[in-house]
C-alpha cells in the first residue's frame, strides 16, 4: 500500500509540474506579446523580444508559431542591416528545417548562418553564437550520417569555445566531446566514415592511431588483429606515461 501510495504521489507531482511548466510558458508568451505592443520598443528591443519568443514557441514544439516570429525577425534584421539577427534568422530556419524532417535544407541554411556571422567584425555574442551553430551542424550531419563532417564540426565547435574556465564552458566542451565519442563510436565500422574522419584530422594536424582491418565489425575478432590492438594500445598508453 505504501509504494502504491508513493508511485501515486510521484505521478502527481509530474503532472502538476508539468502543468506548472506549460502555464510558465503561456505566461512568458503573453508577457512578451504585450511588450511587442509597445509602440516606443526600438528596432533591437524589438529583435531581442522575437528571439526570446522563439525559444518559448520550440518548448511548445510550435512550429506555425516557430516560422511566423522566424520571418519577423529575417524581415526587421534586413530592414534594419542588423546582421548579427540575420545570421540568427538562418538559425531558426535550419532548427524549423529539422523539425519538418528536411535535414538536408537545414545543414544549408546552419552554413550561411555562419558564412554571416564569419562576416561580422565585432559582436559580443559572435563567439558563442558560431561555438553553438557549429555544435548544432555536427549534430545535423551526424543525423544523416555524414561523420566526417560532423567531426570537422565538433572541432570547430570546440575551437570557438570561451577561454573562460566557467560552468557554461565546461558544460560545452564536455557536450562537445561526448558528441565525439558517439561519432566514433558510429564509424567504426563504416570505412567510407572512418576516411571522412581521417581526413578531417589531417587538416587539422591532429595526431591519432590508425588501425583498420577488412572482415571486421565492432571491434576485433581475429586473434591477431586483437595482439596488434593491445600491444599498439600499450605502446600508447607507455609513450603518455614516459612523457
Amino acid at each position: 500500500m505504501k509504494t502504491t501510495l508513493t508511485y501515486l504521489f510521484l505521478a502527481l507531482f509530474f503532472f502538476a509540474n508539468a502543468q506548472s511548466k506549460e502555464e510558465k510558458t503561456t505566461k512568458a508568451i503573453d508577457s512578451i506579446n504585450f511588450i511587442l505592443n509597445n509602440q516606443a520598443l526600438t528596432s533591437s528591443e524589438k529583435l531581442n523580444n522575437l528571439g526570446n519568443l522563439i525559444n518559448l514557441h520550440l518548448i511548445n514544439n510550435n512550429l506555425e508559431k516557430l516560422t511566423s516570429i522566424n520571418n519577423k525577425i529575417q524581415s526587421l534584421a534586413l530592414k534594419e542591416n542588423d546582421t548579427f539577427h540575420l545570421a540568427l534568422s538562418y538559425k531558426g530556419k535550419s532548427i524549423i528545417n529539422t523539425l519538418n524532417g528536411n535535414l538536408n535544407k537545414g545543414v544549408v541554411n546552419l552554413k550561411k548562418t555562419i558564412s554571416i556571422l564569419n562576416s561580422i567584425n565585432n559582436h559580443p555574442n559572435k563567439k558563442e553564437q558560431l561555438q553553438s551553430t557549429y555544435y548544432l551542424l555536427a549534430q545535423t550531419y551526424t543525423e544523416i550520417n555524414n561523420y566526417g563532417d560532423a567531426s570537422n564540426s565538433v572541432l570547430n565547435s570546440l575551437n570557438h569555445l570561451t577561454r573562460d574556465n566557467d560552468s557554461v564552458a565546461n558544460y560545452n566542451k564536455i557536450d562537445a566531446y561526448n558528441l565525439l565519442g558517439f561519432i566514433n563510436s558510429e564509424i567504426e565500422n563504416n570505412s567510407i566514415a572512418l576516411e571522412n574522419l581521417k581526413k578531417a584530422l589531417d587538416a587539422r594536424n591532429i595526431s591519432y592511431e590508425w588501425m583498420y582491418k577488412e572482415k571486421e565489425g565492432h571491434g576485433f575478432a581475429n586473434p591477431k588483429n586483437k595482439l596488434e590492438l593491445y600491444q599498439r594500445s600499450l605502446n600508447i598508453i607507455n609513450k603518455h606515461i614516459n612523457q
